[in-house]
């Protein structure tokens, strides 16, 4: 499941008000859609895992039956 588009989010309101958002750690609110990336949703920049199956130690996460890299920076693999 993710956050819906429509939806605003704190670091968005943060953004607009002139603050530079970060997001290091685990994101875990969609990532199905470009548009549903950190630096899609408020952030300045964003460094780490997206999925919620993601394996801490190889850094990646089985999606749709294929093994994938989950560590990311900004909208990059």
């Amino acid at each position: 499941a993710s956050i819906p588009l429509r939806m605003t989010l704190f670091p968005e309101l943060l953004q607009k008000a002139g603050y530079y958002t970060a997001l290091v750690g685990k994101w875990h609110m969609g990532f199905s859609l470009h548009e549903m990336l950190p630096i899609h949703r408020g952030f300045n920049t964003s460094f780490g895992i997206l999925g919620g199956s993601s394996n801490y130690v190889r850094l990646n996460a089985a999606v749709w039956g294929q093994d994938l890299t989950d560590l990311w920076w900004d909208d990059s693999p």
